[in-house]
């Protein structure tokens, strides 16, 4: 509740509460802290989150991780959405349509227009559906990078949403 209304401090006392008394935190709980840290951009917080997170064994799933990519995005700091992607997809992880639009905004940004074709190549792949923003995004990442045959390669394989 305390995430939904950008009472970050109310919700991070709630947990410490929460932990005071003997509950444990579960991914759901680790999930919104690192989503809020991450939408002020604090980094720190998310990685301490993340760590906490670790160090207690908790699984993390496909929301923890675009929590996480996400929170490094907003801060700019692409190398390490990156290597948690890369973590994420050797740990199992699918594509879905948020980490997709995070990750072509990571590597448009990044000048990694090679791992955005092979992002798509990878989601057409996996039988994924692209939805209109999605592939705005992409198809404006490959026509500024000048790859107009992997352009129309997106638009006949997803066709314009």
């Amino acid at each position: 509740m305390y995430g939904k209304l950008g009472r970050l401090r109310d919700a991070t006392r709630l947990v410490a509460k929460m932990k005071e008394k003997g509950c444990k935190p579960n991914v759901w709980i680790y999930n919104s802290l690192m989503d809020m840290h991450g939408k002020v951009k604090n980094v720190r917080q998310v990685e301490k989150v993340w760590k906490e997170m670790k160090r207690r064994k908790v699984a993390a799933d496909k929301v923890s991780y675009t929590s996480l990519i996400s929170a490094y995005s907003k801060a700019g700091l692409f190398e390490t959405c990156v290597k948690y992607y890369r973590e994420y997809r050797l740990n199992g992880g699918c594509i879905d349509i948020a980490m997709a639009g995070i990750m072509v905004g990571v590597f448009s940004k990044s000048s990694q227009i090679d791992e955005v074709v092979k992002l798509l190549q990878d989601m057409k792949s996996e039988g994924m559906k692209m939805d209109g923003r999605l592939y705005k995004s992409a198809s404006s990442a490959l026509r500024e990078a000048g790859l107009q045959v992997q352009s129309k390669w997106l638009q006949e394989s997803f066709g314009v949403v």
